[in-house]
């Protein structure tokens, strides 16, 4: 396919051009109006953007870009470094680049650094070259800690300073001594650094009247942490229904998710940020276990997340905070710390298990497993259950061939069947409404050590959490099946909900 060329493009011209390019195919516009062409362009998803003609009256303005990455992503052990001569890059996609540094990338991010765009600073370097990536996960948030911990007791002074325009292709770079510099802007940088930036990261000579006091990384970072590199961030709270705090799942983090949130309460920050994608969204990019846990804190009540949305393709970014405490507004961030949530958070965080509890609680593994084995076993049974030995007063079906889904759970309620309660409910309310309205499905829970239970447990012969089908002949129960499945996915929010639609799908369907 041709290169795409467009003449002062609209947000929707180039929307629609994005949509119609190939992926990694080069786009070439000519505009008046270069600041509002770069937004849009970084918004729709271009990467590689680079502005490659400057006329004198600047009354037209050349860029260059490609469209990005698209599809599923999966990490093969290819390495970036930047090689240039500023401090670090950020690209399009959000990827954050100490200079000679290997960091880890996926193999679509390799292909997007494989650009003409990125040949003179970036030196990639596929898995049989067995280059070890000093950060495994490509984590933008440590990174820019690091940086600026590197830079936090620089003094700049006074430096003499040349205006210098910077063309891309990295959407920001930091120098050496923290200055920030912008793409397609006029940058304020040290006079020493000139012969540098113009020789090898293509900086420009430009008349500008105006002198622009220079931006330094380590200022700006203290008053809007991690957002600094980003233009104009226009975030908006994630449309999450409202969940009930549930700090039992503070329990499980890993510990990577851990040191975040803590150094998050001691240090009084308003927020993190983590790039990638959902593991349950099969077409994310840059796929990541820790976004994934954070998700889950936001459904437990304990996070919120705030995102940019309509981002093309590029990996998606995430800032959470802690509940209700911060406020996006035309001016910023408002943050209104709640001391007391820090604390119970802190306290859950810090609770460290004995050796003897880590014993019971391998122990109650095995028991889990074990209990879930026997019951999957005893459910063929119970499958040709005849109706006169098969009529118990608590499941109460209300209609003919009634279709129940039934949680049984311990009355000292444990993270695993919270997590089933809570994608069961899902199913069931949004993808079998109708049903639930005519009371042909019906969604429960009992109590296993509840004695008003016990016969019906003992003939399920479950001793832990359980999620079971029933089907009833007027009030007898003519059906009933232990789904082990759900005890096996209630990790993995998308995998549970597909598997239990398609159960329950499948009898529903036997029924008519």
């Amino acid at each position: 396919m041709d290169t795409i060329f467009l003449n002062d493009p609209s947000y929707l011209d180039l929307d629609d051009a994005y949509r119609g390019l190939p992926k990694l195919h080069e786009i070439i516009t000519k505009t008046s109006n270069l600041q509002e062409v770069l937004k849009d362009m970084e918004k729709i998803g271009f990467v590689a953007i680079e502005i490659v003609d400057m006329p004198f009256d600047r009354d037209s303005w050349t860029i260059k870009a490609s469209k990005g990455k698209h599809g599923p992503c999966r990490f093969d052990g290819n390495t970036a470094v930047y090689k240039g001569c500023a401090l670090a890059a950020l690209d399009d996609d959000l990827h954050l680049l100490p200079v000679s540094q290997n960091i880890r990338v996926c193999e679509k991010t390799m292909k997007v650094l494989s650009l003409p765009a990125y040949k003179n600073f970036i030196e990639l370097k596929a898995k049989d070259q067995e280059a070890k990536a000093e950060n495994e996960n490509e984590d933008f948030d440590f990174i820019l800690g690091d940086l600026y911990n590197l830079l936090k007791d620089l003094n700049p002074g006074n430096t003499n300073r040349k205006m210098l325009f910077y063309p891309g292709p990295f959407r920001s770079l930091i120098l050496q001594d923290g200055t920030l510099v912008r793409r397609g802007k006029w940058n304020a940088v040290p006079s020493e650094y000139v012969d540098q930036l113009t020789g090898k990261e293509g900086f420009l000579h430009l008349e500008y009247s105006e002198s622009e006091p220079p931006v330094f990384f380590q200022e700006m970072y203290i008053k809007e942490g991690p957002s600094t590199l980003m233009n104009e961030l226009k975030l908006k709270k994630q449309n999450v229904p409202e969940f009930l705090t549930d700090l039992t799942a503070l329990n499980s983090v890993s510990k990577p998710l851990k040191h975040r949130l803590l150094k998050l309460l001691d240090e009084n920050k308003k927020y993190f940020v983590l790039v990638g994608s959902d593991l349950s969204d099969k077409l994310g990019c840059c796929p990541s276990e820790e976004v994934t846990e954070a998700n889950n804190l936001v459904k437990k009540g304990i996070l919120n997340a705030y995102s940019e949305p309509d981002q093309g393709e590029s990996c998606p970014l995430t800032f959470y905070s802690i509940k209700d405490e911060l406020t996006i507004t035309d001016t910023g961030f408002k943050i209104k710390f709640d001391t007391t949530f820090r604390k119970q958070i802190r306290e859950r965080l810090e609770q460290s298990p004995s050796n003897s509890q880590r014993l019971i609680k391998w122990i109650l593994m095995a028991f889990i497993i074990i209990s879930s084995l026997l019951a999957a076993r005893r459910c063929y049974e119970l499958q040709t259950i005849t109706p006169a030995a098969a009529k118990f007063e608590q499941l109460q079906p209300l209609i003919d061939g009634q279709l129940q889904l039934v949680l049984f759970h311990n009355e000292k309620r444990c993270y695993q069947c919270l997590q089933m309660e809570e994608m069961s409910r899902f199913v069931i309310e949004s993808l079998f409404s109708d049903d639930l309205k005519s009371g042909s499905v019906v969604f429960k829970t009992l109590t296993i050590d509840d004695p008003i239970n016990q016969e019906l447990v003992e003939q399920l012969g479950i001793f832990a959490a359980a999620l079971v089908l029933f089907e009833f002949d007027g009030e007898e129960l003519t059906y009933a099946r232990i789904l082990p499945k759900a005890n096996e996915l209630y990790r993995d929010d998308a995998a549970f909900k597909d598997n239990l639609t398609n159960e329950l799908t499948e009898i529903l369907k036997s029924n008519e």
